[in-house]
């Protein structure tokens, strides 16, 4: 039997269903489960392909392409997408989400039930309420790194991971990967590339066309400024578009605030802003806490995703987000290492002006680093770095963030991995495959997803065009970072399309000081929230370190560090998760399927 919602957003069914084999039965598919913000950005096509009507339902499109492709159908789409299906012809169910993650998809399989959803609390509701947590997961959070996609915080439960899909059948499980970033051609020559890119980003803009009302996450920045241009290019109406801002009116250094401004009165468009210089990143976090089933990274997200709400009680449908901007076009700082590993000094000392202006660290110090690939120096900054290091190791061993119990679970040399950046042979292209790559990226992907399905909205994000990321990604790494300034590639396409104040800026602005004084106006909060007397933490958080943290907060909190700060922002978030997994989920509704070897026929 099979069991779905009424909304399709969870499914279940009894895994002996596929235990039977007829083969006379022929395209009898049933879509199963569709995430809500699914968008097929090359639906016209299908359509026109398989001889359908443009009006064709999304269901009628994927049952065409699986009965054309089978499990090749993945790789055919582009655009959003996670969705199941089942076909009662091969006896199995094929699962599939897009190349980013945008549109999550979870799963529970055992030898008896199949579950898929769009959240893991959805699948939750059709399990026994005493699912494990999983104490690895619980790990990295409270260590502040992220290096899984596919395992969740309950043991048995995971997520497909992007640009992957499953068939399942009654004994067995298949995976495949079906687009890579390895895949993609490198150093590709294109006759005007500012201009195919520009054309690129339109079309992916374009994709999300609606007649609805629809608002812009503006913040001043390229990505977001990139996107404003775009749509008032295209817009029909003659209303003005709608924007939606943070801002940090009383905060010193606040640098989108003149870009903000600009961008304003460039395009005449309608600004709600909403000054956040002391919100408390712990404010509402129960709410999403909820929504997304987990205690997830993004250290800013409780202001920022306030956004989504406010959008929708403007009446907007659809939010723009330049989400993704920097790891789609990427800051090009590995052509850095590139020009050093060709012993290319003197550009490397121009291109290093646009390190200096992002990170604001001193030119020479930025400089210094690439004369690694001189083995004299390489030798001398080995052994500081030696020196430094292990005073750093021996303060992160006095001060582990686990307690006894949870780092049993944590396997030695787990969090010492080395990123791209820290490697002597790295390249451009390798930093960009890892930031597109890294298991952080599509799970902030589908937290997004979550919280604008959560606040009745849906966000449009069109820097994960699978057409733009190719063409980024193969771009020579001179069009990344170029004459000291980093993104070059978007800076050239949008040449004469938006306020050059705005296009060539390399300011930016920390949002590290407001985060830690925005946790610290409601300290009482956050003393009850990380006290071991009244939360369930002892099994996971040193307690010891904690204590000190604790102690520092109510004597001196000014004193406390960025680092110590998002650490009990953490502790904070895990206590208020632990409580909110006491109450018991409500089990939705459902309908049966009725499969009768011809079709499924939904019975009430």
């Amino acid at each position: 039997m099979i069991w779905e919602c009424a909304d399709k957003s969870v499914v279940w069914l009894e895994r002996a269903l596929l235990s039977r084999h007829d083969p006379t039965i022929k395209n009898s598919a049933h879509l199963l489960f569709c995430s809500p913000n699914c968008k097929i950005e090359n639906f016209s096509n299908l359509c026109n392909l398989f001889d359908l009507q443009q009006a064709s339902n999304l269901s009628t499109v994927l049952l065409a392409g699986w009965n054309h492709w089978g499990t090749d159908l993945a790789s055919h789409l582009r655009g959003a997408f996670s969705f199941a299906l089942y076909d009662s012809s091969s006896k199995s169910v094929y699962v599939a989400r897009d190349i980013s993650g945008i549109c999550p998809l979870y799963y529970y399989l055992d030898k008896t039930l199949i579950v898929l959803g769009g959240s893991s609390r959805k699948v939750r509701a059709l399990l026994k309420p005493d699912l494990k947590l999983n104490p690895l997961m619980l790990a990295d959070f409270l260590n502040g790194v992220w290096l899984d996609n596919e395992h969740t915080f309950f043991q048995g439960i995971k997520r497909l991971k992007p640009a992957n899909w499953m068939c399942i059948t009654s004994n067995a499980e298949q995976k495949n990967v079906y687009w890579s970033v390895s895949n993609i051609g490198k150093n590709i020559f294109y006759a005007n590339p500012a201009e195919e890119f520009a054309r690129r980003f339109n079309r992916a803009v374009a994709h999300y066309h609606t007649d609805e009302k629809t608002a812009l996450m503006l913040s001043g920045g390229l990505d977001s400024s990139a996107i404003a241009v775009s749509l008032k290019e295209q817009k029909q109406s003659k209303d003005p578009l709608t924007c939606v801002s943070l801002t940090y009116p009383e905060t010193e250094g606040w640098a989108d605030k003149t870009h903000l401004e600009t961008m304003r009165n460039y395009l005449n468009v309608d600004l709600e802003t909403f000054p956040s210089d002391l919100h408390d990143p712990l404010s509402e976090m129960a709410h999403w806490l909820k929504v997304m089933d987990g205690p997830y990274l993004p250290y800013g997200h409780s202001v920022s995703f306030r956004l989504l709400r406010i959008a929708k009680d403007l009446g907007c449908s659809y939010v723009f987000s330049g989400h993704g901007g920097d790891e789609v076009i990427s800051y090009g700082y590995g052509r850095a290492n590139e020009l050093a590993a060709s012993r290319q000094w003197l550009k490397l000392w121009k291109e290093s002006a646009g390190i200096s202006a992002i990170y604001k660290d001193n030119r020479l110090a930025i400089f210094y680093r690439y004369l690694a690939h001189i083995g004299l120096i390489r030798r001398f900054q080995t052994k500081m770095n030696y020196k430094k290091g292990k005073g750093a190791m021996e303060a992160l061993t006095a001060h582990s963030s686990l307690s006894n119990k949870l780092q049993r679970n944590v396997a030695v040399g787990r969090y010492s991995q080395k990123v791209a950046a820290e490697r002597l042979d790295h390249t451009e292209r390798t930093i960009h495959e890892e930031a597109l790559t890294h298991p952080l990226q599509s799970t902030s992907l589908e937290v997004f997803a979550l919280c604008a399905e959560a606040s009745g909205v849906k966000v449009c994000l069109p820097f994960f065009n699978q057409d733009l990321i190719e063409f980024c990604l193969s771009l020579p790494s001179e069009w990344k970072m170029r004459n000291g300034l980093t993104r070059y590639i978007l800076r050239q396409g949008m040449k004469g399309k938006m306020p050059d104040t705005v296009r060539l800026r390399q300011d930016k602005f920390d949002f590290g000081n407001n985060f830690k004084r925005g946790l610290l106006s409601n300290t009482s909060r956050l003393l009850d929230l990380t006290d071991p007397t009244l939360n369930a933490i002892e099994d996971f958080v040193n307690i010891e370190w904690l204590a000190e943290l604790r102690t520092k907060v109510t004597l001196a909190k000014a004193d406390i560090t960025i680092v110590e700060a998002f650490f009990l922002w953490r502790v904070a978030i895990l206590s208020l998760w632990l409580e909110i997994m006491k109450t018991p989920i409500e089990r939705p509704k459902f309908k049966a399927l009725e499969v009768n070897h011809s079709s499924c026929q939904i019975r009430d």
